[in-house]
């Protein structure tokens, strides 16, 4: 029985009866083509844990799948050079994938709760960081488009972002304008870190140039 009655009904892996497989698919199939009905049901209050777990199998299933579409990409491209990956060492390369993966996606999945949920807090959200973290986990559902070779990357990010709007927006009850702004901000000072390291990198290079060849000038 849910103790919050403003959240209806229950998320597919919190039913009884439903099975653990059989749950996982559908949740899986919501998230991706029926967000909104899905994250209007999330319970910020608890399932926080069940949101972990399947963000964790989720993306490491995604990077499983990525491997045997890159060495694929790699064997069938001419232009490739021989990696660990396309030679004898890619099913130790595979395992190790496996064995890590988990625990990197769980790290990323919290890193990424922390910094999503104070923008959304700037956009005006009123529910707690458990909103924010099932938003993050169950659209790790995405990852598993990673299978796809070459672009699968890019597509599982750009899907992504339409995901966290609606995720931010259901569960944290903001406009939708509120949750676009909320999932655009640190990907867009991420961008700006960037710009700015680069220029550092760039004016440190251009320096040390002209310490290397004294006497000539060096148009910036």
């Amino acid at each position: 029985m849910n103790c919050h009655p403003e959240i209806p009904g229950k998320l597919p892996l919190q039913q009884e009866g439903e099975g653990i497989f059989r749950g996982l698919v559908k949740t899986w199939m919501e998230v991706m083509f029926s967000p909104s009905s899905f994250f209007s049901r999330v319970d910020p209050y608890q399932g926080n844990a069940i949101a972990l777990l399947y963000a964790m199998l989720a993306g490491s299933l995604g990077i499983f799948l990525a491997i045997p579409a890159l060495v694929a990409l790699q064997r069938t491209s001419s232009l490739a050079e021989p990696t660990s990956l396309a030679e004898g060492n890619f099913f130790l390369t595979w395992l190790g994938f496996i064995v890590l993966s988990p625990l990197a996606v769980l790290v990323g999945t919290v890193l990424a709760t922390g910094i999503f949920h104070l923008s959304v807090i700037l956009f005006g959200g009123k529910r707690k960081i458990g909103a924010t973290l099932q938003v993050i986990a169950y659209s790790s559902s995405a990852d598993l488009l990673q299978a796809i070779p070459l672009i699968g990357g890019f597509i599982s990010f750009l899907y992504k972002i339409p995901l966290f709007v609606i995720g931010f927006r259901q569960t944290h009850q903001i406009s939708t304008p509120r949750a676009l702004g909320a999932t655009l901000l640190p990907y867009f000072l991420i961008l700006i870190f960037i710009a700015i390291a680069i220029g550092m990198a760039v004016g440190l290079g251009f320096e040390i140039l002209k310490e290397l060849i004294p006497g000539k000038e060096i148009i910036t």
